[in-house]
């Protein structure tokens, strides 16, 4: 989908003089006399790519407000940074799109606990986890693998044994299905292979093959050994992953 720019001020240093410039080159370039029905067309591609600024659009009455003041607000809400709430409710509206049978209810639960869970640990980014979490288990908190990684972040037992080790948690893999347990595992999972790789791609590879398949893929693209040395399932990973990264991060600006 075509992303909709909206113009960018900050706002230190803007005077009314450089307000009333820049209100005038949209004008001219959409023409005042079809200023309206475009305006209302591109509030209209906003409200689907931007959920955080769905209820500024909604709260608009598009006939009354000036072209101005609607440039203005959206202006203004766009750079204003966004509340945990707001942060959650993205999040929500990402894994409902994803797991389609969860209530509303359930995918803000589950946001919940990926955003403060990567708010307390400060070393995992919130758009990053919900990457990966989306692509091991697609949200769901009952998934098992054939190789038997359990729960959101698909951990094997003896991984998550030795992440409640390091995190001086009570390891019980009962409790691997739990969001909460499972997540503050995965979370410890990821800071930890971070320490290692730090970039995210390179992160993503350890945490889908190991150490020594991420050690594998940093070759590949170091231009050292061929891709077909690199497990497939290492790349197609990695891919899915940074894409549901940028996509997510763009999404929570």
């Amino acid at each position: 989908m075509r992303k909709t720019k909206i113009i960018r001020v900050k706002k230190t240093g803007v005077t009314i003089f450089q307000w009333a410039l820049n209100l005038t080159f949209v004008c001219v370039l959409i023409g005042l006399g079809s200023g309206m029905s475009f305006i209302e067309g591109q509030l209209h591609e906003i409200k689907q790519e931007n959920s955080a600024l769905r209820h500024v659009v909604d709260s608009m009455n598009l006939r009354n407000d000036s072209l101005e003041q609607q440039i203005l607000t959206l202006y203004e809400s766009s750079n204003s940074s966004k509340t945990r709430s707001q942060q959650i409710a993205i999040g929500a509206n990402i894994i409902q799109s994803i797991r389609k049978t969860y209530s509303t209810k359930e995918s803000v639960d589950l946001a919940k606990v990926l955003y403060d869970e990567s708010e307390y640990s400060s070393a995992v980014d919130y758009a990053y986890l919900l990457a990966i979490v989306a692509t091991e288990s697609r949200f769901n908190p009952n998934a098992v693998s054939g190789a038997g990684a359990i729960g959101l972040g698909q951990l094997m037992p003896k991984t998550a044994e030795a992440m409640a080790k390091q995190a001086g948690m009570k390891y019980q893999s009962d409790l691997l299905v739990d969001p909460k347990y499972n997540i503050k595992l995965t979370v410890q999972y990821i800071a930890h292979l971070k320490k290692k790789f730090p970039s995210a791609a390179y992160t993503a590879a350890a945490y889908n093959g190991g150490p020594g398949g991420a050690n594998k893929y940093i070759a590949w693209r170091d231009g050292k050994i061929g891709r077909e040395s690199v497990h497939p399932q290492t790349v197609a990973y990695v891919d899915a992953v940074m894409e549901k990264f940028v996509y997510y991060s763009n999404k929570l600006k």
